[in-house]
């Protein structure tokens, strides 16, 4: 079920990108930002069908792990330490749901990053500096402890029958 959320939530979010970026396209100027420096200041800049490149490179990689969980040939390539041989199925079925909280938070990324693209170009700074950079490189990273967290306590418990 938590999957299946994650999963809805991750298209709901990324059809709201498309629906914001047709809503604003004949109002984007012809040239918006594509690149943005540390502080959040755009450096780089494109035409604006550039902004149609954030979906379209989220809704790849998604569909990408998408495949990668939902097909169980290829388990084999999920790689799960295991201090004790080779991983059971309870880490293995945490390194799925680890790519599901991934697959969710790298959609949501990518939507807030059309919604900064937009803003910025319609005139509406939107920068959180060295802030943004922060908490994104936070959620991902204590997403990613918290997995490895349960992925070895799986694999004590597992191996201490």
């Amino acid at each position: 079920m938590l999957k299946r959320m994650l999963d809805i939530s991750s298209i709901v979010m990324w059809l709201l990108s498309i629906i914001l970026i047709m809503i604003n396209f004949n109002e984007l100027p012809d040239k918006i930002p594509s690149h943005y420096n540390f502080a959040g200041n755009p450096d780089a800049w494109a035409t604006k069908t550039f902004v149609f490149m954030m979906p379209a490179l989220g809704l790849l990689i998604w569909l990408i792990l998408h495949y990668i969980v939902r097909n169980p040939k290829l388990d084999k390539y999920i790689h799960v330490p295991s201090l004790y041989g080779q991983p059971n199925k309870a880490q293995i079925e945490n390194a799925k749901l680890l790519i599901y909280f991934i697959k969710f938070e790298m959609m949501a990324l990518f939507t807030f990053l059309v919604i900064k693209d937009l803003y910025t170009a319609l005139g509406v700074p939107f920068k959180l500096g060295v802030w943004e950079t922060m908490f994104i490189l936070s959620v991902f990273g204590l997403t990613i402890i918290i997995f490895m967290v349960r992925n070895h306590k799986y694999d004590k418990k597992e191996n201490m029958k």
